[in-house]
């Protein structure tokens, strides 16, 4: 049952700070169950920073919350955990981690660390010089900071079906990355006879200017660096999109963390790539946004509970893909189409892929498995292989269709 409150709001750390390294000593994260929609769209009114949500039977949230909001809300929410007590404990804790992991690793790989965008790009350029027959890259426009948002192209022939991946479009969701770039590796190693069947292109960071952000100065930026008209920056890109822009899910305020933007394809990220995909010669066969946390494969509609037309198909790919996942680490993704599995999101990625003259019916959302945006190295090889068999169950089903 929807529960009104009023509560001390907090502004957000991670939107108008400049260029100091942002702490988070004094956030705490808490999984609060027994949660509806309309409860979930109150958190983004107020601004909380929602980390994860499942909508299930039992279902929940994850919010981050200053110490001045904490005892309210567990007075409001009896059924809850602490998830993290200290925010920037854990954030010492995974960058102590991953510093050591960066030192002690030999060579370029995909990866056994969270690189910044620079090791990134580094690793996409030993790709393409080690396999010139079936690699090149692909820069499909620009940031609003200009940069180049580089991915890598794969195959015999560019003619065949493109399977389309980008993953980090939250800058904060550093697993992505890596998954990506495992996802370039497997192909280009282990299963090339996909190389024969479509053409890919993988982009492993989307938000390049949000992601190097993260690493340098706020590690839970979320949305990307465009300034706004007022003091906050930011848009987030997958609120941005055209179809359900506006909807539910998405914030209409410049320092909402869901800020969606003036416009659909305001963001220069978001319409740079739906110019390129629009733009392609040749047939799309899937569109894949690789997120974090909470592990999920979801289908549209983001923006309302309704199924789309082509769910049957949808759902079928769907279930074939988490058995694949499941069979890796045993770990069962939960599915179905994205408003009814997580929460109203409009404007997302997946949606425009598929509800517009795209018409992508693969258009899916995959939300990598795990407990926060601060995965422990030793799951970055576990998650890229479990999200890898998902996505070449998708490869296996489309190519037979």
């Amino acid at each position: 049952m929807f529960k009104t409150f009023l509560l001390i709001t907090i502004v957000a750390i991670t939107l108008c700070l400049g260029e100091e390294k942002t702490r988070y000593d004094d956030y705490s994260v808490v999984r609060v169950y027994g949660i509806n929609g309309t409860d979930v769209q109150s958190f983004y009114d107020l601004n909380i920073d929602v980390w994860a949500t499942q909508n299930s039977e039992d279902s929940w949230a994850d919010l981050m919350l200053h110490q001045d909001q904490l005892s309210r809300f567990l007075d409001l929410y009896p059924r809850h955990k602490i998830v993290l007590e200290n925010v920037q404990t854990e954030l010492d804790r995974h960058y102590e981690e991953n510093e050591k992991a960066r030192a002690n690793s030999v060579g370029l790989n995909a990866f056994d660390y969270f690189p910044p965008y620079a090791d990134v790009l580094a690793y996409l350029n030993e790709m393409v010089r080690d396999y010139p027959n079936v690699a090149a890259l692909v820069n499909i426009g620009r940031t609003y900071q200009g940069t180049l948002i580089n991915g890598i192209s794969l195959g015999v022939d560019s003619n065949r079906p493109l399977y389309f991946i980008h993953c980090t479009i939250h800058a904060r969701e550093w697993i992505t990355t890596t998954t990506c770039c495992y996802i370039i590796e497997q192909l280009l190693t282990v299963d090339t006879t996909l190389l024969q069947d479509f053409h890919w292109i993988i982009v492993p960071v989307f938000n390049i200017d949000g992601y190097s952000f993260s690493h340098t100065n706020t590690r839970l930026w979320r949305k990307n660096r465009q300034p706004n008209s007022g003091t906050c920056v930011g848009t987030d890109l997958n609120r941005n999109y055209q179809i359900g822009f506006a909807g539910p899910g998405s914030g209409p305020n410049q320092c909402d963390e869901t800020y969606r933007g003036s416009r659909y394809f305001s963001a220069p990220e978001t319409q740079a790539e739906f110019s390129f995909l629009s733009n392609y010669a040749g047939p799309i066969a899937a569109f894949v946004d690789i997120h974090s946390y909470g592990g999920y494969f979801m289908s549209a509609w983001g923006d309302t509970y309704t199924l789309p037309p082509d769910y049957s198909a949808m759902n079928s790919l769907m279930i074939n893909s988490v058995n694949a996942i499941r069979a890796v680490n045993g770990n069962s993704y939960y599915y179905g189409s994205s408003a009814n599995t997580i929460y109203l999101a409009a404007g997302g990625s997946i949606d425009t892929a598929y509800g517009t003259s795209l018409k992508i019916i693969p258009s899916f959302t995959i939300e990598c498995a795990g407990t926060s945006f601060t995965a422990p190295i030793s799951q970055i090889l576990p998650i890229g292989r479990e999200v890898w068999a998902g996505c070449k169950a998708l490869a296996n089903a489309v190519r037979t269709q």
